[in-house]
């Protein structure tokens, strides 16, 4: 078996009509698009900030914010079902949990990009707050699904710790 590529023969009229295509016109048309999207992002890079983003990206976070509350609302939540409808959750290995985790040693620290102090909280702290349980489907990205029940904390109530 031999590694080398396959000669393509192109006809002179095909390769004429290809050299025409690549004109100067077209190397100047890519060339303004390459200017204009450079301008493009030196005008974003020096925008007024607003809580610490360029002010152009703060209007798209703020519609996309307003899509999100759009979609994501109350009326558009799982079903939930019934503790008769649990169905046994496939186990998908168990890559990363060889090592025993010590429950009062275990932490998570959350930092954030403000220049704010980081939020070190230890495993109790995320235990004292509200538990929410519920049964819904869950919809694995490989195309399985099963009903179980999950507990734990809302990541609003999180957040708002």
């Amino acid at each position: 078996m031999s590694n080398r590529q396959r000669e393509i023969v192109l006809p002179e009229d095909d390769a004429r009509r290809e050299l025409s295509r690549r004109s100067r016109r077209g190397f100047l048309i890519g060339g303004i698009a390459a200017v204009g999207a450079i301008g493009g992002y030196e005008w974003l890079r020096g925008a007024k900030q607003e809580d610490g983003t360029p002010w152009p990206e703060r209007r798209v976070l703020q519609v996309n914010g307003k899509l999100a509350h759009a979609y994501l609302s109350n009326s558009r939540l799982m079903p939930t079902y019934s503790p008769g409808e649990i169905t046994p959750l496939k186990t998908n290995g168990d890559l990363g949990l060889d090592q025993e985790i010590d429950p009062g040693k275990w932490s998570l620290t959350v930092t954030t990009n403000e220049g704010g102090p980081d939020l070190t909280l230890l495993l109790r702290d995320i235990q004292a707050l509200p538990r929410v349980e519920m049964i819904t489907r869950f919809c694995c990205i490989e195309g399985w699904s099963t009903i179980s029940r999950w507990a734990g904390a809302r990541f609003s109530d999180f957040t708002r710790k």
